[in-house]
């Protein structure tokens, strides 16, 4: 095993493992893909940072995901503590981001995966705690909820990284679900449904959590 293979395994062996999906186009924030949401300016930071610093908030270690050639999102979720991740496979969408995240985590040894999306930077490092500790063997996926919709986070106990490795294309673990319905943590925040979608979003968001 290398040494930088070696320093992951150290950070995430028997942990709960923060998985911050951070590999998108984000083609509806600006069609051309000169902008990065993910880069994205909010109250001086960007939008992801905003995200992995929930997650590490939470008392996470943090597994990024990005893709190939995002060289300065990479850069800035590594100064944030995240370990970084490419996907080679990015492209054809967070099915594989995420089967990618859960292959890592399965080989250097983590508990459970905590997934975020990068997009979403209002999640409140309490509520992903809570949902942190629920997961395990008897609730393999648990969830949070605002107004009986499920939401972000989504953790998912060890015995899961199996079913997770094999996603692919555009589709989340929400095909999953059928067969491993989640526990969901109603909330009273309806963070965990928001994200950044289009340019006009960060406005919004500045406003609503004023």
């Amino acid at each position: 095993m290398s040494t930088p293979d070696l320093a992951i395994e150290q950070e995430l062996a028997g942990k709960r493992v923060g998985l911050l999906l951070a590999a998108g186009r984000g083609t509806r924030f600006d069609p051309t893909g000169r902008a990065s949401k993910l880069l994205a300016d909010l109250r001086g930071l960007p939008v992801a940072v905003h995200a992995a610093r929930a997650l590490r908030r939470a008392g996470l270690p943090v597994l990024a995901v990005v893709r190939p050639g995002a060289c300065e999102l990479a850069q800035r979720l590594a100064q944030e503590g995240c370990e970084v991740t490419h996907c080679p496979l990015a492209d054809r969408g967070m099915g594989e981001s995420l089967a990618h995240g859960a292959r890592m985590a399965a080989q250097h040894g983590a508990a459970a995966l905590v997934v975020a999306l990068a997009d979403m930077p209002f999640l409140d490092p309490a509520i992903i705690e809570r949902v942190a500790r629920r997961v395990g063997p008897a609730d393999p996926v648990v969830a949070a909820g605002y107004a009986g919709q499920r939401g972000h986070p989504v953790a998912f106990d060890r015995s899961m990284f199996g079913a997770l490795s094999g996603l692919g294309g555009d589709r989340g673990a929400g095909q999953l679900f059928a067969h491993w319905p989640p526990l969901v943590l109603e909330t009273e925040d309806p963070a965990v449904l928001r994200d950044i979608d289009r340019p006009a979003d960060l406005g919004d968001q500045r406003d609503a959590d004023a």
